[in-house]
C-alpha cells in the first residue's frame, strides 16, 4: 500500500492511551487525514493521566499472569489415575457399565473430586468400555478356571484352605458324628465319595 498508493499500515498496539498512539502514527507520515476539528496533540501534549493509564495497564497484565498461573496451579492438583487405580475403583464399586461409572464420576466431580471425570473425558468411549470389560474379564478369570476343575480337584482344593469365619474346625467333627450315627465308617464314606467324584455315581454301597 505504501508502495502503491502512499498510504501507511503499518501500526503497533504498544501504547497507554490515544496521545502515545497519535505520536507514533504521525511520527513519519505527515500527511495524516484527520477528523474535522481534530485537536493538535503535538501541542497540547502528553495527558497528565498517562502515568495512570501505564500502571492500569502494567497492573491488569500482572493480574491477567496471576489468573494464568492459578489457572495452571489448578490444573496440576488434578490427579491423573491410572488405568489400573480406575480398574481397582470399578471392581470395589460392583460398576460394570459405562453408564454407571459415568454417574459416579459426576457425583464426586460436584463434590469436587475431579480426578475421576478428568480420567472420562481424556478418553474415548470406546477405551473406557474396553477398560470395563477387561476389568471384568480379568476378575472372572479365576472363576472360569475353577468351573474347568475336575469334581475331585474342588473337595481337594478345600481341604488345603481356610475355615469360613466361625467354623474353627468344627466341621470335621460334625461330619464324624453324621456318619456315626448312620453306621458309615470314614473310609466307606471317602471311598464312595471318591467314586461318585470321578465316574459320576458309586460303586459302593453305604
Amino acid at each position: 500500500m505504501m508502495k502503491n498508493h502512499g498510504v501507511v499500515l503499518h501500526f503497533s498496539n504498544a501504547h497507554d492511551n490515544y496521545h502515545s498512539a497519535y505520536q507514533y502514527v504521525t511520527k513519519q507520515d505527515t500527511e495524516v487525514f484527520l477528523s474535522p476539528n481534530h485537536p493538535n496533540l503535538n501541542v497540547i501534549g502528553s495527558p497528565r493521566t498517562k502515568t495512570c493509564i501505564r500502571a492500569y495497564r502494567e497492573s491488569r497484565k500482572r493480574k491477567q499472569n496471576e489468573n494464568a498461573n492459578a489457572q495452571q496451579e489448578k490444573a496440576k492438583k488434578i490427579r491423573h489415575l491410572s488405568n489400573f487405580e480406575v480398574s481397582e475403583f470399578l471392581v470395589a464399586n460392583q460398576i460394570k457399565s459405562e453408564t454407571e461409572l459415568l454417574a459416579l464420576a459426576d457425583t464426586q466431580s460436584k463434590e469436587g473430586k475431579k480426578d475421576l471425570a478428568n480420567f472420562i473425558l481424556c478418553r474415548s468411549n470406546e477405551a473406557i468400555q474396553e477398560l470395563i470389560d477387561n476389568t471384568w474379564r480379568l476378575q472372572n478369570a479365576r472363576a472360569k478356571l475353577d468351573r474347568k476343575k475336575s469334581r475331585i480337584d474342588l473337595p481337594r482344593d478345600a481341604r488345603s484352605a481356610e475355615c469360613v469365619d466361625g467354623c474353627n474346625g468344627e466341621w470335621i467333627k460334625c461330619a464324624r458324628e453324621v456318619l456315626k450315627n448312620n453306621n458309615i465308617h470314614p473310609v466307606v464314606f471317602a471311598s464312595a465319595l471318591k467314586d461318585l467324584l470321578t465316574k459320576g455315581r458309586g460303586n459302593s454301597e453305604m
